[in-house]
C-alpha cells in the first residue's frame, strides 16, 4: 500500500492540505500530515486550528516509509520553505525518484531549492508568483488549455515532480497524484 507525506505549516491553504489528504485517502492512500512547527496547533489559512500530531522531527529518520511527498500553498508557503528540515526532507524524495507534489504558491518552494530546474511546471497565476518560478530555472507552463483537451494545464507533470495550479484543482491535482504514485 502506498503512503504520502504532506508537510505544512501556520496558514496553509485549507481546501489544499485537507482536501488533497481526503482524496488520496479515498483512492486507498496511506498519508501522515507533518507540521515545521513546534506548537500544538496550526492555524490554517481561513483560521482552522488543526492540533499536531507529528513534525518535520518526527518524520525525519522515517522518510524512507513514504512514496511520496505534498507541500499545499497557502499564505503560509514563505515560512514552509524556511521551516527547519524541509529542504533534506524535499531532497530525499527528489534524490530517490519519489513523487514530489505542489500545488498553488507551493511549487515556488521547490523552485527555490533548484528541484524544478529545467522541469515543466505550474504555480498560482500571480505574476510575481510565476516570476519567481522561472527566475529559479523552471519552464512555465502555458496557461491557456489546449483545444480539445480541456484543462489539462492545471496539473503539470515532468517526471517525478507534479505541480498543480490552485485551491480550485485540489480534487483534479490529488487524482492525478494518485495516478503518478500508482505507476512508481
Amino acid at each position: 500500500m502506498k503512503k504520502i507525506l504532506a508537510l505544512a505549516v501556520n496558514k496553509f491553504e485549507d481546501i489544499e492540505l485537507l482536501g488533497f489528504v481526503d482524496v488520496v485517502k479515498r483512492h486507498g492512500v496511506l498519508f501522515d500530515i507533518a507540521f515545521g512547527v513546534d506548537t500544538e496547533f496550526v492555524t490554517s489559512q481561513i483560521g482552522h486550528e488543526i492540533k499536531v500530531k507529528k513534525t518535520f522531527k518526527d518524520v525525519m529518520d522515517k522518510l524512507d516509509e513514504y512514496d511520496g511527498v505534498f507541500l499545499p500553498g497557502g499564505s503560509g508557503f514563505d515560512d514552509l520553505a524556511k521551516a527547519e528540515g524541509i529542504e533534506n526532507i524535499l531532497k530525499h524524495f527528489v534524490d530517490n525518484n519519489k513523487v514530489v507534489g505542489a500545488i498553488c504558491a507551493a511549487p515556488i518552494i521547490l523552485a527555490k531549492f533548484g528541484f524544478l530546474q529545467g522541469k515543466n511546471a505550474i504555480v498560482h497565476p500571480g505574476e510575481d508568483l510565476k516570476q519567481l518560478l522561472i527566475d529559479n530555472g523552471a519552464i512555465l507552463a502555458n496557461y491557456e488549455a489546449p483545444k480539445g483537451i480541456g484543462a489539462s494545464w492545471e496539473v503539470v507533470i515532468d517526471g517525478n515532480i507534479i505541480t498543480g495550479l490552485s485551491m480550485r484543482t485540489t480534487i483534479k491535482y490529488a487524482d492525478e497524484y494518485v495516478k503518478l504514485l500508482r505507476n512508481k
